[in-house]
């Protein structure tokens, strides 16, 4: 593996880690209250498009980090729907 495979790798994992303090906050507080509910579902397309060309071109680098992503955009999507949204955005 060279540097620049290992910086796509630790990319992958700051960038899977991204919505986890809030996926832990909403979970802990069973609220999603002050999160935009739209940001969560714009951000579920694009890592849906993401994941499409990267599964196309065939770069496990960006399956995984993507794959991650979409599991943590669904979890947060999911507490929408659990505990509601009294921003109402």
């Amino acid at each position: 593996m060279n540097l620049t495979q290992v910086i796509g790798w630790v990319g992958v994992v700051a960038g899977a880690s991204i919505s986890l303090p809030q996926v832990i906050k909403s979970y802990r507080s069973k609220s999603t209250a002050g999160v935009s509910r739209r940001t969560y579902q714009l951000l579920l397309l694009t890592i849906i498009c993401y994941l499409i060309r990267a599964v196309e071109i065939g770069a496990p680098v960006f399956i995984v980090g993507n794959s991650l992503s979409l599991v943590m955009c669904i979890v947060m999507l999911t507490f929408f729907g659990r505990y509601g949204n009294e921003d109402k955005d």
